[in-house]
């Protein structure tokens, strides 16, 4: 489990992750994903 986390702190940060408030769907976040060329990040930890 360290290991995996010491990957993780190291991974995360070279990610580039578009934040928007714009995205309110799944749909919308890959549209706007594709239109900037960036990743999505799911928050598995939301309530839904």
């Amino acid at each position: 489990m360290k290991n995996l986390s010491i990957k993780l702190f190291l991974i995360i940060p070279l990610l580039s992750i578009a934040f928007s408030k714009d995205a309110i769907s799944l749909d919308e976040a890959i549209v706007l994903s594709k239109e900037q060329n960036k990743p999505i990040l799911i928050d598995i930890f939301a309530d839904w």
